[in-house]
């Protein structure tokens, strides 16, 4: 059964809490300071995308970014160390997204968990995000 935020929301992250007690402890965190440092930047930087378990593409990486905002650009790093070249076996698979507004990229910032779809096998992988 899915929960209904009862109204107490943080507009930075785009996130609903039960209550204001729930509110003022988001508020109180690392992820809401930099997602608020995020949105008042006048442009926004990209943000590192990291997958643990599969490779990613531009078009999935699209569709699950774009309901924070519009996408401006999406660039496949592949994993650290490597050549830069997606495709490779090792892992973490990495990627930078950048939001055309800096408040899409605190949105996007603000949730813990963010799942991309595989292209090859539509299972919904986790994705870690950061504004590094």
């Amino acid at each position: 059964r899915e929960q209904k935020p009862s109204g107490a929301r943080c507009e930075c992250c785009g996130l609903g809490f039960s209550g204001p007690k729930q509110l003022a402890e988001h508020e109180g965190g690392k992820r809401h300071a930099a997602a608020a440092a995020l949105a008042a930047l006048p442009v926004a930087p990209p943000l590192l995308v990291e997958c643990r378990q599969a490779e990613m593409s531009e078009p999935s990486l699209r569709a699950a970014f774009g309901p924070f905002g519009e996408v401006r650009q999406v660039t496949l790093l592949g994993p650290p160390g490597g050549d830069g070249a997606p495709g490779g076996k090792e892992r973490p698979w990495r990627a930078t997204v950048q939001f055309s507004q800096s408040s899409a990229a605190a949105r996007a910032l603000g949730p813990t968990a963010l799942y991309v779809t595989g292209d090859a096998d539509g299972v919904k992988r986790r994705v870690y995000v950061s504004a590094d």
